[in-house]
């Protein structure tokens, strides 16, 4: 049989050569206590930027009405809707000026497709005789 393939027979004889044999009467764990701070460290190859406070604009702002949804547009020259994106629809109150907005982010990556400001001339109809179709 070849040498490599023969087994040992313990888990002693598989001692890394140079390292002490461990004590067998005592129930002393220091040199496991010292590999873990001794262990391998590694610089970053590239440093990372401190973390940035991010600021939404909805810190100040009340949240009314929030729900999923898809937003789609209009287009003019192919006549056809097209999607916008899907994500939370979110009606907010400014706590101070009492300005009520509708703002959506898409999913994932959170990037705005929608943010407007709701008024009182604004009328809600509902569009081309379909139930779940409404416009401004």
């Amino acid at each position: 049989m070849h040498p490599w393939l023969q087994l040992p027979t313990s888990y002693q004889s598989l001692q890394v050569p140079g390292q002490a044999e461990p004590d067998q009467g005592s129930n002393n764990d220091s040199t496991h206590v010292e590999e873990d701070k001794n262990g391998p460290h590694f610089e970053p190859i590239v440093p990372l930027p401190d973390k940035v406070d991010v600021k939404t604009g909805e810190e100040e702002e009340k949240e009314m009405f929030c729900n999923r949804a898809k937003l789609f547009r209009f287009d003019a020259e192919t006549k056809e809707w097209k999607e916008r994106g899907i994500g939370l629809v979110k009606i907010l109150k400014h706590n101070t000026s009492g300005k009520v907005r509708l703002l959506m982010r898409r999913e994932k990556v959170l990037k705005v497709c929608a943010n407007h400001w709701i008024t009182t001339t604004m009328n809600l109809k509902q569009k081309w005789g379909q139930d779940i179709v409404r416009g401004l």
